[in-house]
């Protein structure tokens, strides 16, 4: 077998193991009420690339030497393919799939660029014929690709578009006053529930914590502490963390004002996937992370409250009493569920390194299973800032 054809049958083998991978992410995240845009489209990429592929093969005579300059940055390519799809994670698909509440993704290559995949596909169609010296095939397959490229851009960036703040945008542009909006949007707790997702978290363990929060806004005891308030309103949203640059909010915000919009965040909850990957612990991170959506937030509220929930104390990132401090000064509570299945005084560490500010509080669970409770429990102290036990 020729060194071509080997390539060629390595790199068809990714792109077979991509495709099964979108499609598995395409079927979750459709399931959580995203919408497929510009489906026509897709299946002439499908047939691009199998033809390029082909192309290679017929353009390159078996005993063709390899040209390394192209072959190694195309490797390099396929790294920054891999970084992209680990910073997309469950939300990387090789259609035009769009989550509304899902907020964008800015981490990664993203925090760079706004199309990094399209970068890298036009340095593929290129450097993998040039490999092998097939230069009209790469200057054919890049036009056709370009040409492509071009209209799937298009039809992105639309389906991206009300997830880009341009309406944010267009209120400064027209001078419309943001006091009236501000005022509707009062609420007397806004809220982060910030979950760890490390790699000490099983799978099961995962869905544990998922289903405890989902049946606490389910629960008649939590409605009625958040219609108790003053604004009878909460604003909360769903962040999943692990390493110190791990962190993605899955659920944006939700206002909570009764039992139907409790029901629409507990069954939103219920759907969200595991989507940070598994990694280290960092409480400073979450709590850094948590601190931006507040300040993004939107929302006017009373208290302003991080619930943090883990199993292990600080691994990564730096230390979490900075970041607890800096949240704090800004007037921000923190408060901690401790799980203590694998750390049997993580409660003093959270205590110590933590929580904190008005009315801070830690609660525990000696395991996954006495989560639910534990969750419930909290929130209602939470919610009606019920005084220390």
């Amino acid at each position: 077998m020729s060194a071509a054809a080997i390539v060629v049958a390595l790199v068809a083998l990714q792109r077979l193991a991509e495709l099964l991978y979108a499609a598995r992410n395409t079927r979750r995240l459709k399931r959580r009420g995203a919408v497929e845009h510009g489906r026509n489209h897709y299946p002439l990429f499908i047939v691009l690339h199998a033809s390029w592929l082909v192309a290679i093969l017929l353009a390159v005579p078996g005993a063709t030497a390899i040209e390394w300059l192209p072959l190694a940055l195309f490797i390099l390519l396929q790294a920054a393919r891999l970084w992209i799809v680990a910073t997309l994670g469950a939300f990387w698909t090789t259609r035009i799939i769009s989550l509304p509440d899902a907020p964008l993704v800015r981490r990664g290559p993203y925090r760079l660029l706004r199309h990094p995949n399209y970068l890298i596909v036009v340095g593929e169609i290129a450097l993998l014929p040039l490999a092998f010296g097939a230069w009209r095939t790469a200057l054919a397959f890049s036009l056709l690709n370009l040409a492509l490229l071009g209209w799937r851009r298009r039809v992105e960036d639309a389906a991206l578009m009300p997830r880009r703040g341009l309406v944010a945008i267009a209120i400064l542009l027209l001078g419309v006053t943001t006091a009236p909006a501000r005022a509707e949007n009062t609420v007397d707790t806004a809220l982060i529930l910030a979950v760890d997702v490390s790699l000490s978290i099983d799978d099961e363990e995962f869905a544990l914590q998922r289903a405890g929060y989902a049946a606490a806004f389910r629960s008649k005891r939590v409605i009625d502490a958040i219609a108790a308030g003053s604004a009878g309103a909460m604003a909360v949203t769903y962040l999943q963390w692990s390493g110190a640059r791990e962190q993605q909010q899955i659920v944006g915000w939700h206002l909570v004002t009764d039992r139907a919009s409790a029901a629409r965040f507990a069954d939103a909850l219920a759907a969200a996937d595991r989507v940070v990957a598994s990694g280290s612990t960092s409480l400073s991170g979450a709590i850094e992370a948590a601190v931006r959506l507040l300040r993004q937030s939107g929302y006017a509220a009373e208290r302003r409250i991080i619930d943090i929930s883990g199993d292990g104390s600080n691994n990564s990132g730096r230390l979490p009493n900075f970041a607890r401090d800096e949240a704090v000064a800004a007037g921000i509570t923190i408060n901690g569920l401790t799980i203590l299945k694998n750390e049997p005084f993580l409660d003093s560490y959270y205590l110590a390194n933590v929580v904190g500010g008005r009315g801070a509080f830690v609660l525990t669970a000696r395991d996954f299973d006495d989560f639910a409770e534990a969750i419930l429990a909290k929130l209602i102290r939470e919610v009606a800032l019920l005084p220390a036990e």
